[in-house]
């Protein structure tokens, strides 16, 4: 079996024979693996395309490489997944998002609901910024070419203005005798959101406007499960019934 190569995320790359590796990207290269001259890695840039490519020179604070060829085109199969979730504390969001992306999620809605413990934050670019980052980490570990978008934080009435005709909506409901196997599996569309609730559940109410807003409340089955964890069921659960 030949070694896998590094892989490093570079947005905009192509196979012009040049490019310059800077940041984050570059530390990882450089000091983590302390990659040199004359070594092979994968570029990829988190829209389907990677290429592999050879270190030509180092210095302080950027490598410079060229692009040998371009690897396999790598295709998104299966139906487009939005999955919106209540913000977690801690580095619980962080893990969330790694797995979500290694389970081929295609964009990521964090938002607020009532019983939410962690509220919006002012400094939302740099939030934002830090869940990238978790995404691409996620993308480089587990061969996964695509980034999923990840969306800013909004107010629950926010989230269900966003979601549109057209698509399979679900939420999160313990309570619902429907379990969303029943319903992934009977459905045949292009695209599903999925929205889970915080620690202590979505309430009445907001049950209620999910679904004057066309949202369908199922449950994953009688265990109670953690916000992360039901996030990963849904996106397994989509997978397996929908994935082409």
């Amino acid at each position: 079996m030949s070694k896998r190569l590094p892989r490093f995320y570079l947005e905009g790359v192509s196979d012009q024979s040049g490019v310059t590796i800077t940041g984050d990207e570059f530390h990882h290269l450089r000091y983590v693996l302390r990659l040199g001259v004359g070594e092979v890695i994968v570029l990829f840039d988190g829209l389907g395309h990677s290429y592999e490519s050879e270190i030509v020179s180092v210095h302080k604070d950027q490598a410079e490489v060229n692009t040998l060829k371009q690897c396999e085109t790598c295709t998104q199969t299966g139906v487009s997944v939005t999955l919106a979730w209540a913000l977690s504390k801690g580095k619980a969001t962080d893990w969330l998002l790694q797995k979500a992306t290694e389970l081929g999620v295609n964009r990521l809605v964090p938002f607020v609901a009532q019983r939410s413990i962690v509220r919006l934050v002012r400094d939302t670019d740099k939030q934002i910024k830090n869940w990238r980052r978790a995404t691409i980490e996620a993308a480089k570990q587990c061969g996964q070419d695509f980034l999923p978008e990840v969306c800013p934080p909004v107010s629950y009435e926010e989230l269900l203005g966003q979601s549109e005709e057209g698509q399979l909506r679900l939420i999160a409901d313990p309570m619902s005798e429907t379990l969303a196997r029943e319903i992934l599996k009977s459905k045949t569309v292009e695209s599903v959101w999925v929205a889970v609730g915080p620690e202590g559940g979505f309430t009445e109410k907001e049950i209620e406007s999910a679904k004057i807003a066309g949202f369908e409340a199922v449950s994953l089955g009688s265990n109670t499960l953690r916000t992360e964890t039901a996030c990963l069921a849904f996106l397994a659960a989509i997978q397996y019934q929908m994935a082409g």
